[in-house]
């Protein structure tokens, strides 16, 4: 059995679930078959039992393999012959919310058997030279359609200077950047709507402050590249429009907290005030630092002041009380992105609207 490559710019879960992919379609692993242990599979590819796991799951969803509980995980039959269309996606592949639309996009593209090739930019962070290495090793592969999450940071010059070769290109999720890319297909999150439903509702539940707590304040970095963190800037603007909509002052209506400093505990502390204050927390992790800064105040959660997060994660719902959290709706982004592939989509724009998943945490606030 082949190993994987240390050295590839393929995540180890894709190259792991390639190989026992292989081993179905050559017919060494025959219907049927009980794969190893979990912990067996880890020492043979000389990864850890979660890259199995992920490369599993993967397999599970294209009907390779199906698990029997008590029993183990079983081969269910060959896969249908890939078809020859090459798709390059390069995004991050992991945290809660890419992971979610990077395998619903896996899965609607597999669904045409097209040859997938996924190139993680997760741990290049703003590494700007690595992720250039891995779009030009991609780009050798000369793919027949390429799909990119527009992130701050991205290597768009290069993408710009190799665009001839490139048949069918779409921006998913983000699009960070003033270079003007013709022809690409661009499907996007509406942050600025994101941010407008958020704070309409808290100014709807009696909200009149609201403190928006992010990682970062797009005042305090200089552009390098491009409208890095655009998503911020428009999260803001949705939230000024919503204050507009309600006849509220900016100034004394919005504070932005860096989240990251050591002073935001002591901004965010001074600024709560129980019965007309909100906050909106870009990522809802975020929102466990509030939830515990209210409860040491003596306040509660939902009754005297409201939070609402943002992706609609897991964490929305193991905070107790349920966070309220806006969600981006990455299903719908990911059937979008699968259509301008299919359908050969030149030049279109989606902006895929987020939805506000109502909780117990701004609940409350309508009973006062």
């Amino acid at each position: 059995m082949k190993k994987i490559k240390t050295d590839s710019f393929l995540p180890k879960y894709f190259q792991v679930k390639e190989i026992i992919k292989e081993e179905i379609t050559a017919g060494r692993w025959e219907e049927g078959k009980q794969l190893p242990p979990y912990r067996e599979l880890a020492r043979t590819f000389q990864v850890t039992p979660v890259t199995i796991s992920k490369a599993l799951e993967l397999l599970e969803e294209e009907k390779l393999l199906y698990r029997v509980q008590g029993k183990g995980t079983f081969v269910s039959r060959p896969p249908q012959e890939l078809n020859s269309f090459l798709v390059g996606v390069m995004m991050s592949t992991t945290g809660h919310v890419f992971e979610l639309l990077f395998k619903s996009l896996l899965k609607k593209l597999e669904k045409e058997n097209y040859h997938i090739i996924p190139v993680d930019t997760h741990y290049s962070e703003t590494l700007l030279w690595e992720k250039e290495k891995k779009l030009k090793r991609l780009l050798e592969r000369e793919p027949d359609a390429l799909v990119i999450d527009g992130e701050a940071f991205f290597p768009f010059s290069l993408l710009l200077k190799h665009g001839e070769k490139i048949k069918n290109l779409t921006f998913l999720y983000r699009f960070e950047t003033e270079i003007p890319f013709n022809g690409a297909n661009f499907v996007l999150s509406d942050y600025c709507q994101g941010g407008h439903i958020a704070a309409r509702h808290l100014l709807q539940n009696g909200v009149r402050k609201i403190i928006f707590l992010t990682y970062f304040y797009p005042e305090s970095f200089p552009p390098s590249l491009g409208p890095e963190y655009l998503y911020h800037w428009q999260v803001i603007k949705g939230i000024k429009s919503a204050l507009n909509e309600f006849r509220l002052r900016e100034e004394k209506s919005l504070i932005i907290v860096f989240d990251e400093t050591e002073e935001s505990e002591n901004l965010l502390q001074k600024s709560l005030t129980p019965g007309d204050t909100g906050v909106i927390c870009m990522g809802d992790f975020r929102a466990l630092k509030v939830y515990r800064l209210v409860k040491r105040m003596g306040f509660k959660i939902g009754e005297d002041i409201s939070v609402i997060g943002y992706f609609n994660t897991p964490w929305a719902e193991m905070l107790s009380p349920g966070l309220t959290s806006v969600s981006t709706q990455e299903e719908e982004i990911a059937h979008n992105v699968a259509l301008a592939v299919s359908k050969n989509w030149s030049g279109k724009k989606v902006t895929v609207r987020p939805v506000l998943v109502v909780r117990e945490s701004t609940k409350k606030m309508k009973e006062r």
